[in-house]
């Protein structure tokens, strides 16, 4: 399946792989508004960037542990997007990867990651605790600005530098 494949498809709904697939490509499956359900198969190891951008009606989200790595903006404004299950086996996400998930209300960040990039999570306005695990040495430029009903975040002393803007507009904090 490559790039691109299902962009724009305004009436996906679901989708359902009976083939063996590597890699969701970039943008694969971008602006499918209607998109309400994926099983991603246990061959995948990649999420491309902007694979499921402005997937709006997505709800849920369960990553297969065999998914290593996850490109920028990949679940950028998926607006209905509520809980993501992210495995333990991911050592890489992209920049912007939630920004706009307007309904995110849990995430769980496993400890095989080390970096929370720029503006991972910017405008998540219905996030209200967040983990951040020992691992994570570094975080992003405005990477929890504007998530306004953010109450309860647990920073490890791993991180020595709380970069610009990092909760700018954190108005529960």
């Amino acid at each position: 399946i490559e790039s691109c494949a299902f962009k724009g498809c305004t009436s996906l709904e679901e989708i359902k792989f009976d083939c063996q697939i590597a890699e969701i490509k970039d943008e694969t499956f971008f602006d499918c508004e209607q998109l309400k359900s994926i099983v991603i198969p246990s061959t995948v190891t990649k999420i491309g960037q902007n694979a499921f951008q402005k997937c709006y009606s997505l709800t849920n989200m369960e990553i297969p542990e065999s998914v290593t790595q996850i490109k920028d903006y990949a679940f950028k404004e998926c607006q209905s997007l509520s809980n993501v299950q992210l495995p333990s086996t991911l050592n890489s996400i992209g920049i912007n990867l939630f920004e706009k998930c307007t309904s995110l209300v849990s995430i769980s960040i496993p400890q095989s990651i080390s970096s929370i990039p720029t503006s991972t999570f910017e405008e998540c306005s219905s996030l209200t605790e967040i983990i951040i695990p020992q691992s994570v040495t570094s975080i992003g430029d405005h990477v929890f600005s504007k998530c306004s009903a953010l109450a309860h975040i647990e920073i490890p002393s791993s991180i020595t530098i709380i970069p610009y803007h990092s909760f700018a507009s954190c108005f529960a904090l």
